[in-house]
């Protein structure tokens, strides 16, 4: 597990706007399913990419929040991180 920096024992907000797997995973969100027939307008917000992308980074954010209850548990985190209704 990453470990964040010390710094952030004296912070009192933490934004989180990430993008897991990259671009790279972005692309395969929109055209794996199109090779199936799923057409998808933006991919990060439902359908197949949808559920994937949100997988992806409801991980991610997670990592996020153990680390934050171990180092800084008062701090709020916002997070700014699509697909935002899957990971709220």
């Amino acid at each position: 597990m990453h470990r964040p920096p010390r710094g952030f024992k004296r912070c009192r907000l933490r934004r989180s706007f990430h993008r897991a797997g990259g671009m790279e995973a972005t692309r395969l969100d929109l055209e794996i399913p199109a090779r199936y027939g799923v057409n998808q307008s933006v991919g990060d917000t439902v359908g197949p990419g949808g559920v994937f992308y949100g997988l992806r980074n409801g991980f991610a954010l997670l990592e996020i929040a153990h680390n934050m209850e171990e180092v800084c548990p008062k701090v709020w985190l916002l997070n700014y991180t699509n697909p935002m209704a899957i990971l709220s």
